[in-house]
């Protein structure tokens, strides 16, 4: 099977199975903690809400049954501003009137419309609901004295100080938990770096070095576990080919007589060295009394092929000269049908770049095309935003005379609210803020009227610019049109250039095989007789070469000592 290279490097696979690992294992207790630490401060808001409930209703027992409504009232706005969770708190009659309230809007309102607030009157014990106000809960419980229940008191307490809390210490629990993490893994890869990274790089610039073929440095080994076990390992290796190298460099300098002893049966290196040096022995042996067979055999080939290749050379050199100059005329009737299939090749291009030339035409006709219908598009898109801003003046006209209307009748309700005395009071505070609204939408229609004066300024003068950017578009597309009957002209005078270029090369390719066969023929001949003189002059040289080469052998053979 091949063996698979990871991706990643010998550190990366160390660390990250830890990183992955410490990531989950902080996550998971960052959770956990957050997860029990909420429920706890939410198990103590609710337990408060419930302590501040009851005593707040013992507290307001008495003076309910005595009738004593402003003790009731300062008693709610002493318990508002001494509790932070406290969002609203109401005293309410058996029928839902608000006897006392932290919300002077309700004071003296019967809190009985909704289903959430006829609910509260229903209530006999301590009861706790969710509020229609987010991050509210609220409490309902009676207040009772000796002689029965007397009223019912309704306390929201919100829970934003408490997700306020429980955000900073999540916060806080994720920031020591990431400080944790990153200093566990800092000290981790430290270590690992120091006790396996650094050795393992060391093994591995050695290799590398060997790797190379420099066998001079070794690694210093100054542990015994299995990373030191493996540097040695390394050095007792460098070792082994240093001796090889040796036995190498005596054999290539001829030294026969050295002796290689295998380390164990499994040394293959030491083997093969054994077995070549006997081998060497054998073949020089066998050399030495072959090259002085050969040197003999040699010479005397050697003299015959000098006289067979002087008489073949003479033959060959007439044929050569004929064929010259047949050669000479097949150059120049290719040199004229290659200048005429130039012509046809330029006469090609020419047409391909008027096609070309066609197709871009016809792209940019139907992109102007699509722009004039893009401009048209626009200009009706800007006539019917102007018919939209004229309807928009006319509902903010109606808007004006509305809250002209309103302001009419806030004044005249605050003049009846006035005539009512301290008894339409909250009346008159109504009447008054309807005027506030009325005139803040007359300053508003006031400001839409002048937006939309400015918009209909810039459609005028955007249908004026689009008209004439829709002229220009038609001019451009005549234009082009223009242009396209020019290119179709010049496409038929190429054409019929190209055609009669087409047959001139036609005619040359005609001379061109005619002169090819009879050079064909001649060539045939001076091929053989180039073989024949080259076949001389290779029998020549090869027993020239092999007289050299059994001299050069006897020389080579005589280098090694065999004893």
């Amino acid at each position: 099977m091949p063996n698979r290279r990871s991706r990643l490097g010998l550190a990366a696979q160390l660390i990250s199975p830890f990183v992955v690992i410490s990531i989950i294992s902080t996550l998971l207790l960052g959770i956990s903690s957050c997860w029990a630490m909420s429920n706890s401060l939410k198990q103590s808001l609710d337990e408060k809400s419930q302590i501040l409930t009851r005593n707040l209703a013992t507290v307001l027992a008495d003076p309910l049954s005595m009738g004593e409504y402003d003790h009731l009232q300062q008693t709610i706005d002493a318990a508002e501003k001494s509790d932070q969770d406290l969002c609203y708190a109401a005293v309410l009659s058996s029928d839902g009137r608000a006897l006392a309230t932290t919300d002077p809007a309700d004071k003296n309102k019967r809190l009985n419309k909704t289903d959430f607030e006829k609910q509260a009157l229903t209530a006999t014990e301590f009861m706790r609901r969710e509020s229609p106000i987010p991050g509210v809960v609220e409490m309902v419980m009676p207040i009772g004295t000796t002689a029965g229940q007397v009223g019912i008191l309704r306390v929201g307490i919100s829970s934003q100080r408490l997700q306020s809390t429980i955000l900073q210490a999540e916060l806080q629990i994720a920031t020591i938990g990431l400080l944790s993490l990153l200093i566990g893994i800092t000290i981790y890869v430290a270590r690992i770096n120091k006790t396996i990274i650094r050795p393992i790089a060391d093994v591995v610039s050695l290799a590398t070095r060997v790797s190379r073929g420099d066998l001079d440095e070794t690694v210093e080994v100054t542990r015994t576990d299995e990373i030191g076990q493996l540097l040695q390992s390394m050095n007792n290796m460098v070792a082994y080919l240093r001796e090889m190298a040796q036995v190498a460099d005596s054999i290539a300098k001829g030294d026969l007589s050295v002796k290689v002893e295998a380390r164990s049966d499994g040394d293959v290196f030491g083997n093969a060295f054994k077995k070549m040096v006997e081998s060497l022995h054998g073949i020089i042996q066998e050399l030495s009394v072959g090259a002085q067979a050969l040197s003999t055999a040699a010479t005397e080939l050697a003299t015959t092929s000098s006289q067979q290749s002087a008489s073949i050379s003479e033959q060959a050199t007439s044929i050569r000269q004929s064929l010259q100059t047949l050669e000479e005329i097949r150059t120049i009737v290719q040199q004229a049908s290659e200048k005429a299939k130039s012509v046809v090749d330029i006469a090609d291009h020419s047409l391909d770049v008027s096609k070309a030339g066609q197709d871009a035409l016809r792209e940019s006709v139907s992109a102007m095309v699509k722009i004039k219908d893009q401009v048209q598009e626009i200009a009706d898109n800007i006539a019917e935003l102007r018919e939209k801003t004229i309807q928009i003046g006319e509902i903010t006209a109606s808007v004006n005379d509305i809250a002209d209307q309103s302001n009419l009748l806030a004044v005249n309700a605050a003049i009846e609210a006035a005539k009512a005395g301290q008894a339409s009071r909250g009346f008159g505070v109504v009447a008054s803020e309807v005027k506030n609204l009325a005139s803040q939408s007359k300053r508003a229609t006031a400001q839409v009227n002048g937006i939309l004066g400015e918009i209909q300024k810039a459609t005028a003068s955007t249908v004026v610019v689009t008209e004439e950017g829709k002229k220009r578009v038609e001019l451009g597309v005549n234009q082009v049109h223009q242009i396209g009957t020019n290119f179709n002209q010049l496409y038929g005078v190429i054409e019929e250039s190209s055609n009669a270029a087409k047959s001139i090369a036609a005619a040359t390719n005609q001379q061109v095989v005619g002169i090819e066969q009879v050079a064909l023929g001649m060539r045939s001949i001076s091929e053989a007789a180039n073989e024949s003189v080259t076949g001389a002059a290779q029998q020549r040289d090869t027993a020239q070469n092999l007289s050299g080469l059994a001299n050069s052998l006897s020389s080579i053979v005589g280098r090694y000592r065999l004893r």
